[in-house]
């Protein structure tokens, strides 16, 4: 039914955002180069290798990776204020590592996850969103209580359905970073076209079954 809903009338008109796919790429590679647990084995070269083997495609250092970010930051990017659509996964996850170590650059405006509780307090305790969405609304009180139990004052909670669409079109947000999986990321996209916003698209159902809405 979400998918459904998309009207072909939506708003084309995305703002363009080279620098901060580069940033969502290049960080989210890095983390995952940080946090090997392989035997680390760096070749000379342009292109060096991780690992103790040679992986499909070129895959470059941590620090590479961190030096082409600082060097795009520098590039004059404007500070973000973002809304995250699927918090708990591993792409909100990953988006909020970079809210984390660049807080100059990114301010977390409002957060939604399915029923991750537990992760989805403790994003809330540190980044203090001002809203917060929910799908799982049997789990909402027990969100509260996780929150008030890490001294953290509760923000707005929107439970259900609509809580991807309140996360999305959260007042404050410029840019919306959708990665939640499914149809489920349709609806909320194209609320937030219609606002203007930047849309950090990390959700292929959202084009493949709202294509030319989007």
């Amino acid at each position: 039914r979400a998918c459904a809903a998309a009207r072909p009338h939506a708003s084309r008109d995305l703002q363009s955002n080279t620098h901060l796919y580069m940033l969502l790429s290049a960080v989210s590679v890095a983390v995952t180069v940080g946090s090997s647990r392989t035997t680390s084995s760096v070749r000379a070269g342009p292109a060096r290798m991780v690992g103790s083997f040679d992986p499909a495609s070129p895959v470059l250092t941590a620090d590479d990776l961190r030096d082409g970010l600082s060097r795009a930051l520098d590039g004059g990017l404007q500070r973000k204020h973002v809304a995250l659509l699927g918090s708990t996964g591993s792409i909100g996850t990953q988006s909020l590592d970079i809210a984390r170590e660049y807080p100059d650059y990114f301010e977390v405006v409002s957060l939604a996850a399915g029923s991750n509780v537990d992760l989805l307090a403790q994003q809330v305790a540190e980044f203090r969103p001002k809203v917060v969405g929910l799908a799982d609304a049997s789990k909402e009180q027990e969100l509260r209580d996780r929150i008030r139990a890490l001294g953290a004052a509760v923000p707005e909670i929107v439970a259900g359905p609509e809580g991807q669409t309140a996360v999305a079109t959260a007042p404050g947000a410029d840019t919306v970073v959708t990665g939640v999986v499914g149809c489920a990321g349709l609806l909320p996209t194209v609320e937030a076209i219609k606002l203007g916003r930047t849309i950090a698209l990390a959700n292929k159902e959202t084009l493949i079954a709202g294509g030319p809405a989007i």
